[in-house]
Order: C-alpha cells, then sequence, then structure tokens
C-alpha cells in the first residue's frame, strides 16, 4: 500500500476515532491544522500554530488563535504574528496593541523589592500597595486614534517619580506562565544581593525571628564567619550580623538565599498575581522593543 494511504502521527483523522483507522481520511495542508486547532488541548493548539506561521495560508487561523478562550494560545498567536510581521506588511495595527487580555485572565508581575533607609536601618519593601497602583495605575489607557485600556513592562510606561524609585518596588516583567514569573523572581532575588545600596547588617527584619539554630546551620554550610563588626558585641543579633555580612563578603548569594527569610527578612524580589477585569492588551518589553 502507498504511504500516503497510512495517517502520520501529526494528520488529523475524521471521525476522531483514537488510534486512526488505516481506512480514515486523512487531511492535510491548512484543512488539517484547522480541525486539529478545533479539536486540539491547549499543548495541541500551541503546536498547531507554530505550524500555522509557516504556512502560506495560515494567517486565518493564527488571528483565530488571538480569540481563543486560553491566555497561553492567545500569547502564542501574538508572538508567532509579531514573528512573521516583517514578510506581511499589510498585517493589521491591532498587533501594535499587545496580547489579547479578557475578563478573568492571570497575569504574573516580578518586582525587585525596594530597599531604603528610614528611622536608623534600612527596611524592604516587598508588597504591592493601594497606594501604589494609585500613584502607578495598572491599567493605561492609549487615547491616539482608537482607543483601549493597556498594561505593560516597557521602562517608558513604567517611569517613577525620582522620590518613589528608591523605596517602591520596581517592575522587573510580567509573565502569563506563574512558575516562569516565580524562576525570574529567585534570579532576581539572588541578584538584588549583588546590588545593596548599603550594608547588609543595617537592613532590620521586617518579622520575628522563628526559631532556628543558626550556629549549626554555619556549621553544617561550612560558612567562614569573618572577624567583623566586633563593636557590636557578642549577642545573638551580632552573630547573625556577622554571618550575613561574612556571606555577602564571600558573594555566597545562594547561602543567603536560603537563610533569608528563616531569620525574618522580606524577600528582595517576588511575584504578585494580577487577575485582569477588563478586556485590554499585554505590552511586553521582549516583544515589542
Amino acid at each position: 500500500m502507498h504511504s500516503q494511504q497510512y495517517p502520520h502521527n501529526q494528520d488529523l483523522v475524521l471521525g476522531g476515532e483514537q488510534p486512526p483507522p488505516i481506512a480514515g481520511a486523512v487531511l492535510g495542508g491548512i484543512a488539517g491544522l484547522n480541525q486539529r486547532f478545533e479539536q486540539g488541548d491547549v499543548t495541541q493548539k500551541l503546536a498547531t500554530l507554530v505550524q500555522a506561521a509557516q504556512h502560506k495560508d495560515g494567517l486565518s487561523l493564527l488571528y483565530r488563535g488571538l480569540e481563543d478562550e486560553n491566555l497561553l494560545v492567545r500569547a502564542e498567536a501574538y508572538m508567532q504574528l509579531k514573528a512573521i510581521a516583517p514578510i506581511f506588511p499589510t498585517l493589521p495595527p491591532i498587533l501594535q496593541r499587545g496580547i489579547p487580555l479578557k475578563a478573568g485572565d492571570r497575569i504574573y508581575a516580578v518586582y525587585r523589592s525596594s530597599v531604603s533607609y528610614g528611622d536608623d536601618w534600612y527596611y524592604i519593601d516587598a508588597e504591592i500597595s493601594e497606594w501604589y497602583h494609585e500613584v502607578y495605575p495598572f491599567y493605561k489607557e492609549h487615547v491616539s486614534g482608537e482607543s483601549f485600556s493597556y498594561t505593560s513592562d516597557l521602562s517608558s510606561d513604567n517611569r517613577m517619580h525620582s522620590s518613589d524609585a528608591y523605596k517602591t518596588p520596581n517592575l522587573i516583567t510580567y509573565y502569563i506562565d506563574k512558575k516562569a514569573a516565580e524562576t525570574e523572581a529567585q534570579t532576581a532575588f539572588l541578584g538584588k544581593f549583588g546590588q545593596l545600596n548599603c550594608n547588609i547588617s543595617e537592613i532590620y527584619p521586617d518579622n520575628e525571628l522563628e526559631e532556628f539554630d543558626l550556629i549549626a546551620w554555619v556549621e553544617t554550610n561550612e560558612v567562614f564567619v569573618e572577624d567583623v563588626l566586633q563593636s557590636w558585641g557578642d549577642s545573638g543579633w551580632a552573630y547573625q550580623a556577622r554571618v550575613l555580612t561574612s556571606l555577602h563578603n564571600q558573594r555566597r548569594f545562594d547561602l543567603l538565599r536560603e537563610i533569608w527569610e528563616q531569620l525574618g527578612y522580606h524577600p528582595l524580589a517576588f511575584v504578585h498575581e494580577y487577575e485582569i477585569d477588563r478586556p485590554c492588551y499585554l505590552r511586553l518589553a521582549a516583544l515589542e522593543t
């Protein structure tokens, strides 16, 4: 029998029978892509959109993807359309708006915490307050031409007053996937240790210290405690400051991260979840620049 009479793994068989019968009618080309998109789960839809971007007749399917109920699918359709935009100069201006968002969608913002001075110590701000969004609204309005709402991680859309830049959290980026956002926050957390504008011993813990055997932890992790801050005396607080200072001087940021919250400090980077409450668009610097 000729090989084309056998369905391939990527082919869609009319009737949706699993496994596909040898005698089934196999759809190929854009018709097959459209039907695979119609019947597929999210993973299959994402793969289908990648294939559609490589097909000369795939534009209509990509636009269809922009209207899907699942945000991951909409984002993939948008990214594929942006990627092929240079060879299709007549693509509509709507692509300049960003990824379409619907009410109920969730996106995840990664922030770098602020470390600012006050009352003899430095304090960490690791939350987004109501005041923050009163001054720096989450939704922005595009009013030139057709008006629409959007949110953005572009630096041009997130400029802060000079008096706030050092004492309020700073947006790094938005993610659609929560796990990816958490990974980014961990990277930013470690990076912040190398960007402190003060001595690490000058940062005041934000929470009461939980029961934690710091001496045993130091021994287990073979931390060399340097002979620093001798004027602080021999209290437990002084020992903790010496450990943190030693780890920071030695740039052992992985161990600093491990012990940081156990010692009562707020994180140096964090993820904040936003639930979208209106039709709008998401602009990401990674896609727009």
